[in-house]
Order: C-alpha cells, then sequence, then structure tokens
C-alpha cells in the first residue's frame, strides 16, 4: 500500500491521528508518514523501540536517516539521546535497539546512491543564525549537498512568517506549535464535477510536538507561531528527486 506517494500534493498531519502498527520485530512499532513501495524500501515514519526492544542486524541499501525524538537509541555507532541527528548512507549496517526505550523520525531508502557521508549531530550544539529577510526565523545547518537542504529552524513565539518550498519542503515540529491554513481538496466531491476547486476549501490546523507537514515545490504557506518559540527540523530541496523515486513504483498498465 502506498501512503502520501504523490508529491504534488501538500500534507499535513497531526501524528497522534495516526494508528500505530507493529513491525517484525516484537516492542518496535510504526506510524507511517509516506511510503513508496510495499516492502518499505522508500518509506517516513515515526517509529518508537519499547524499553529493551531490538531490530535484527540490516543493511541500509538506499541510506537511513534519524532524528531522535525521544529517550535513548542505541547501536554499534554509540548511544543516541533526544536531540540527535544521524546519516547512514548506502550500504551502511548496524542492529539498533534501545534499553530505555526511543521514538525516532526515520527515512529509509532515500539517498543518491553516491552519497558516503555518515552524519553523527546533536541540535543542542548547533549555531543558529537569523535569516537576513526574515528575522524571526533562526537556521542551523544540519546536511547539504546538490539535492537535499537540512536544518534545524527557530521560529519566533506570535510571529507571522512565511514558507516558499523551493524544491519542496518537510517539516517536523519539535517543540512549540504553529497554525498553518492551507487549501484542502476533498476527493469525495470531485466525483461528477469538472474542476478541483468546487472540491476546494480552505482550513486551518495547530500543529505541534511531533507533526509532520509535507509542502510540494513551490507552494508558498503563511504561519502564525504560537506563544513559545517553535522549533522545527526542515528538509527541502529535495522532493524532484523522491518524485522519480514514486514514479518508478507506479503500477505499470
Amino acid at each position: 500500500m502506498l501512503v502520501n506517494s504523490d508529491f504534488t500534493r501538500a500534507v499535513f498531519l497531526q501524528s497522534d491521528s495516526i494508528p500505530w502498527e507493529s513491525s517484525p520485530m516484537a516492542g518496535v512499532t510504526r506510524r507511517r508518514l509516506d511510503r513508496l513501495d510495499t516492502d518499505d524500501h522508500q518509506v517516513t515514519t515515526l517509529v518508537e523501540y519499547a524499553p529493551n526492544s531490538e531490530f535484527s542486524p540490516h543493511t541500509h541499501h538506499g541510506g537511513e536517516e534519524l532524528l531522535i525524538l525521544d529517550g535513548v537509541f542505541e547501536d554499534e555507532y554509540g548511544a543516541w539521546p533526544a536531540g540527535s541527528y544521524i546519516r547512514n548512507p548506502p550500504g551502511s549496517n548496524h542492529q539498533p535497539g534501545s534499553k530505555a526505550g526511543c521514538l525516532l523520525f526515520v527515512k529509509l531508502g532515500q539517498f543518491h546512491a553516491t552519497d558516503a557521508h555518515f552524519v553523527h549531530a546533536h541540535l543542542d550544539h548547533l549555531e543558529m543564525l537569523p535569516l537576513t529577510n526574515q528575522p524571526n526565523r533562526s537556521v542551523a545547518s544540519l546536511y547539504q549537498d546538490a539535492r537535499e537542504t537540512v536544518r534545524l529552524e527557530h521560529w519566533s513565539a506570535n510571529t507571522t512568517l512565511s514558507l516558499s518550498a523551493v524544491g519542496g519542503m518537510e517539516i517536523v515540529v519539535l517543540a512549540g506549535s504553529v497554525s498553518m491554513t492551507a487549501d484542502v481538496i476533498d476527493d469525495s466531491q470531485l466525483l461528477g464535477t469538472t474542476s478541483a476547486v468546487a472540491a476546494k476549501t480552505s482550513e486551518t490546523s495547530l500543529y505541534g510536538r511531533f507533526d509532520w507537514i509535507r509542502l510540494p515545490s513551490d507552494f508558498a504557506i503563511s504561519c502564525v507561531v504560537g506563544d513559545s518559540n517553535t522549533v522545527v527540523w526542515t528538509k527541502s530541496h529535495h522532493l524532484p528527486f523522491r518524485q522519480q523515486l514514486a514514479d518508478a513504483y507506479k503500477p505499470q498498465p
């Protein structure tokens, strides 16, 4: 089953509304945010490890990107507390687990085949710099190459900022809250109509801790930050490449 595999449409998910699913390993559950193939080779998920659970040893042929949201994640490379950011390139292998339990944001199978960079960073050790054109938005780089830009961002409380998703953008809210207003198409209303405009409505929703938003290429949106400073993880410029991966998994006529 494909999940949010159309990268031309915006996705706004409040994580608590997504049911947990079991994984092949006891004590490890997940919430799928997007999925491009039925074998979970290309998937974005929230993954929860119960205390004293682990996954069997495995190799990431398409790479693995991790953000530890809560608890402590462990593998052969170390013990990684909440706030750790990890990139394991294609061909890397490990046996992950957690003695204390942990919650992860995970992206699998989305690296370029030539990406050989390991990254182990912690969000608390980054230098935040305000954007010149948006002083209420400070950023720090986690990773950047020709295909993607990964950053930690701080958004000032009680301010409005504009996001322009050049090449698309993913957002994970780590702390605070933000309201976003977007046009939403109700597919059920399209039957018998000749235009999607007739089924389009505008909705405003509040997104908080561990919620996930994906904006398609060239999508512009205004955000209203809540009463406390809001911290988000962002990835941008990468969705055209992900769309190519999605197209490769479309059923053939």
